[in-house]
């Protein structure tokens, strides 16, 4: 023991002290242990501790820690370490009811069980009144009810893109982190040029190189003045529509190019200050553009 809380001080890895101990005791005592409903339990409480060790020992490496190393450990802690509150969580459960009967001073017991639920309590009851707005509104099953109310000009868009025929690409801005963007094809389920980066960057790490290429390129049809390079990249892609909405309209500015060359993109759909072009057949022969 004493070796193990010099380690834990020099390592500066001081749950050491508590995991090393709890692991060889459960595994010893599910070595002996004869009764089926306390071995179940012994190997959550193993299980759990074995995934604490690996937790603090080891990482997964994806793409968020590749992008930030400050988040080099947190899937790794959300996807795994945390399943640790189901397994201690259960066995705590157990635990305390297999020993119930041999507390001294059940009336103190039971004072500092009520303070431990009262304390556990705080955060369930605030953080249920916070998320829900204090129960104002309607409970609902209709995800969409919060859109026409903080978004009612971008509604009737993503009803207008459900009802096209086909799956034609839409030209968005791309995803920024936890922002309002790319809710057209997230609502009506048309696909676009480049969707949240972030989660895009998670799933398919390996194809970064074109996940960087499509967000550049899907800033570039927005923001450029040629028209020769908006052609181009939207043939690249296959964009059949240009979505102008709030999102664009943020970090855009105004529809220049859209706007200066109706021969090429035509309005199809307007509402408000939300303006759907489509994006005309042909070749822009020996227009510059500019």
């Amino acid at each position: 023991m004493l070796l193990i809380l010099i380690l834990s001080v020099v390592l500066k890895f001081e749950l050491l002290i508590l995991l090393v101990p709890l692991l060889i005791l459960s595994v010893a005592s599910l070595i002996q242990e004869k009764n089926e409903n306390h071995a179940f339990v012994l190997i959550l409480i193993t299980t759990g501790t074995l995934i604490s060790l690996f937790c603090e020992l080891f990482y997964i490496q994806d793409a968020l820690g590749k992008g930030n190393p400050a988040l080099i450990r947190m899937n790794t802690v959300f996807k795994l370490y945390i399943q640790n509150w189901i397994l201690w969580g259960i066995s705590a459960g157990f635990i305390i009811f297999q020993f119930k009967d041999s507390f001294s001073r059940k009336k103190t017991w039971g004072v500092l069980a009520v303070l431990l639920i009262l304390m556990v309590s705080v955060y369930p009851v605030f953080a249920t009144i916070g998320k829900s707005g204090g129960f104002k509104s309607e409970p609902t099953l209709d995800g969409e009810v919060y859109i026409k109310k903080e978004h009612p000009q971008e509604y009737p868009a993503i009803l207008w893109f459900r009802n096209i025929s086909g799956q034609p690409v839409v030209l968005q801005a791309p995803g920024e982190l936890y922002k309002w963007n790319t809710y057209i094809t997230a609502f009506s389920g048309v696909p676009t040029v480049m969707g949240w980066a972030g989660h895009e960057l998670n799933i398919r790490y390996p194809a970064r190189e074109e996940i960087d290429a499509r967000w550049s390129d899907a800033n570039r049809m927005y923001t450029s003045l040629d028209l020769r390079e908006v052609d181009a990249l939207l043939r690249k892609y296959n964009v059949s529509y240009i979505y102008f909405g709030e999102a664009e309209t943020k970090r855009y500015g105004s529809p220049m190019l859209f706007e200066k060359h109706p021969e090429r993109f035509e309005k199809v759909f307007e509402y408000g200050d939300v303006v759907v072009y489509g994006v005309k057949t042909g070749n822009p022969g020996n227009n510059p553009g500019k």
